[in-house]
Order: structure tokens, then sequence, then C-alpha cells
């Protein structure tokens, strides 16, 4: 496979030792102090020229503050130019395309800014010359589509644990962009993970995706009320991949009772408890606390909910955080003293966490500020037929 390269030798100098980032998808907000050499490091005229050829060269200012100075140590780069996009295909990247598909973003040393579409050959690129400073214009890069010869095939079997009643699974085909751009991982604009194809099909029906190229692939399985199967493949040049059978299982639904983000030391000021019901199918996360932005938007702060066969484990997806399991108890009942560090301590859990029903926990992340206790007031396997619920109410 011939991707198209752009290659060269970058004269910069060898980074320094890096703090590890805090976010598996992307790095901590705080802001460090600035270095006066990267921020005046593009005259005007540079400047000027960028934002009449990329509409993106307005980002360029926020990349040098916040990803150069605080992740790279002063020897990140920042690659700004224009993709083609396919008239039949999504672009798939880790960077924010404007309408005129200009980006500009920052790459750590020895990372690469890689662009993906179904049916096309990857775009990889590498800066080859600076314009001034850490900034290089790569130009405009051009999609070149995968040869009849090259492409792959994938194929599966969606099966449901209950058969008696019908019901249409969604076979849904994704690129998976899993590259990183920073140091220890980290992306900081978009992601874009564009849909390939959806196919509807019954239990036991055979699926065929056609035209893969050697992309980072995501097949998903998805069906009213059931875990989302998924399966991460990345084919080889005309590989006829076969997959088997991939099972469905149907999901859990828990109820908690919680509070968010509250002042723990503080009793007098806690909220009332809010109520929340939500089916574990490995996509929905539990919002425990929102509230409104100065800009005027609605911010939520979310735990994900990690199904596996036969557990649901909870987590707060920015370390480090802390767990506690206090137990089968009212959550009404705590207090103050009851959240004290002396009375946490001996309930502290490592991960995972796995929920089980009747149990309070309290989770905080001292960096982030933000905290939540809930407590698991019901636990029990989804029923995603409507016709399994009609024979349990008429008594059959």
């Amino acid at each position: 496979m011939k991707s198209l390269l752009l290659l060269g030798l970058l004269s910069l100098s060898q980074p320094a030792a890096a703090q590890p980032e805090t976010r598996a998808s992307e790095p901590a907000t705080e802001v460090t102090e600035e270095a006066p050499e990267l921020l005046e490091a593009f005259s005007p005229a540079v400047l000027a020229q960028m934002e009449a050829r990329y509409a993106a060269a307005k980002r360029l200012p926020s990349e040098l503050k916040y990803r150069i100075n605080r992740n790279f140590d002063g020897v990140g780069v920042v690659l700004i130019g224009k993709v083609q996009s396919p008239d039949d295909a999504a672009v798939s990247a880790l960077v924010t395309l404007e309408k005129d598909g200009s980006f500009a973003s920052a790459v750590a040393p020895d990372r690469k800014l890689i662009f993906y579409a179904h049916g096309y050959h990857p775009i990889v690129v590498e800066p080859v010359n600076p314009v001034e400073g850490p900034l290089y214009d790569v130009g405009e890069l051009v999609f070149q589509p995968l040869e009849a010869d090259m492409q792959a095939q994938l194929t599966t079997i969606a099966v449901t644990r209950d058969t008696k009643f019908g019901q249409a699974i969604e076979a849904r085909l994704i690129i998976e962009h899993r590259d990183f751009l920073g140091l220890s991982g980290g992306t900081w604009q978009a992601r874009l993970r564009p849909t390939v194809a959806t196919k509807t099909l019954q239990h036991g029906e055979r699926v065929t995706f056609t035209g893969l190229g050697p992309n980072p692939y995501r097949l998903e399985l998805w069906s009213q009320g059931y875990v989302v199967e998924s399966l991460d493949v990345r084919p080889q040049v005309a590989e006829k991949l076969d997959l088997g059978a991939l099972v469905v299982t149907p999901a859990k639904k828990f109820r908690f009772r919680y509070l968010g983000n509250f002042d723990v030391e503080n009793a007098d000021l806690w909220p009332q408890l809010a109520t929340s019901k939500i089916v574990a199918n490995g996509e929905n996360q539990f919002v425990y606390h929102r509230e409104r932005h100065p800009k005027g938007y609605m911010k939520s702060s979310k735990m994900r909910l990690l199904p596996t066969p036969t557990q649901v484990e909870i987590m707060y997806p920015v370390i480090p955080s802390e767990y506690y399991d206090l137990g089968e108890l009212d959550i009404e009942q705590l207090t103050t003293e009851a959240l004290s560090m002396q009375m946490l301590e001996p309930k502290k859990v490592s991960r995972p966490v796995y929920l089980q029903s009747g149990h309070v926990y309290f989770m905080q992340n001292k960096r982030r500020k933000v905290n939540a206790l809930f407590e698991v007031i019901r636990m029990e396997a989804e029923s995603p037929h409507p016709e399994i619920k009609a024979i349990k109410k008429s008594g059959i």
C-alpha cells in the first residue's frame, strides 16, 4: 500500500521530560505560564498570509498557548494545511476541519497527523519545511482512491440471546480513529468518527461490508435495550475477514438517587436528591450534575457505565479519581460526619468499581473539583421486547 507521505526532518530540539496527560481522550485544561518566545514566534505578515489561505489559521494562537508550551515543553509543532474531502466519503481525523477543509493543529514530536476515508488510501502527514518557528504548512492534501484489487471485505452474523421475539439489529461500520497527537495521548479538537455504512438485519442474518481500506474500523451491533456489541478491526490489503457470530445481550437497567458537585463539608447547602433511570448499553452515561455555563450553554458532569457480560463498571474518565463503596444504606441518612475523610477512608475501593443494587457510592476528583454521591436503587435486566412485558402483565 502506498500512502501519501509528507516526510521530512524536524530541526527542533529533543523533548524534555514531560508530565503525562491526565485524560484518555483529551488533556487537562489548567493553563500554565506561557512562553513568550513561542507566542511571538509568528510575524503578523506570516499570520496574515496564513489566514488568507486557510480559515483554520485563526486558531493558531490557542494552539500555541495551550498545546505546544504546556504539553510539549516547547518542542511541538503546528501543522496547517487543507484536505480535499472525497465526494463519496467522509473524512476521519483528530482535528477540526473548516468548511474549506483547512486545519491547524499542534502535533507532538514523533507523532503523525493521519486522515482516513473509506475506499481511499490514508494520508499521513509529517512536517517538511517550516514557514516560521514551529509552524509548518503542509499544503493541500488529496485522497487517492484505493485500487479494486486492494479492497478488503468484512462479514459477520448477528445473534441475540433471546430469539423468540424478532427484533431488528443495526450493524454500523465506523472509522475509529485511535491515533494520538500528544506525547502520551490526547486529542484536543474534534475526533471525527464517520459512519461508513449502516445495515439492518435480523437474528442469525449475515451481513457483509465491502470496499474496506487499511483503516482502523469499528463494527457495532445495536438494538433497542441491548448492550452495544463492538469490535475493532484493521483489515489487511485485499483481506476477506469473517468474524463469525457476534452476540448481543440484554442491557441492565439502573435507577439512581444522587447528589452531584456539592459542598461535602456543609450539609445545609446540600441540594435535594435527584433520580435518574439509565439503560447501561455501553453508550448511555450517568449524568450526575448539570449547570449553566456563564456563556449560556448547559454543562454536564458524567460518569461512564461500562457493561461486561455479568456486571457494570462505573468510571469517571479523568484521573486521579477516588471511589468509595459505602455499602447498603439509605442515602438520606448520610451526614457531613459520615462523609469525612476519616469515615470514608476504610471504604475506599480501587478500579474497576462494579455496581451493586442497594449500595451507596461516593466519587471525587480533587483536581477537577467534582464529586458524586449516589445510591443504586434498582439494577435489573432490561426487557427489550414489548411482547415480554405484555406476557408478564397478563399473568401468562
